[in-house]
């Protein structure tokens, strides 16, 4: 019962393996473009947290030189009362 092989199926079944591998292309290369957006947002968050690590960092110095400088104030003042 074997029969030779039609044009027209093969050229359906050529068609197929053509769209089956085109949607595999297709679909890979959404997934690599997916990838590369958060991998991008996720760097540019990671430079905004880092900023703002840095900002905070300045003030929290700040703030401890404002702190040394009143207790040195009060260190003086109860040196003086000594």
């Amino acid at each position: 019962m074997e029969r030779p092989l039609k044009l027209w199926e093969f050229i359906v079944g050529l068609l197929g393996v053509t769209f089956m591998f085109g949607t595999l292309i297709y679909n890979r290369g959404t997934i690599d473009a997916k990838t590369e957006v958060r991998i991008s947002n996720l760097e540019a968050g990671q430079r905004a947290q880092t900023q703002q690590y840095e900002n905070l960092a300045n003030k929290m110095d700040k703030v401890n030189e404002n702190l040394n400088n009143i207790l040195v104030i009060v260190q003086n003042k109860q040196d003086r009362k000594k």
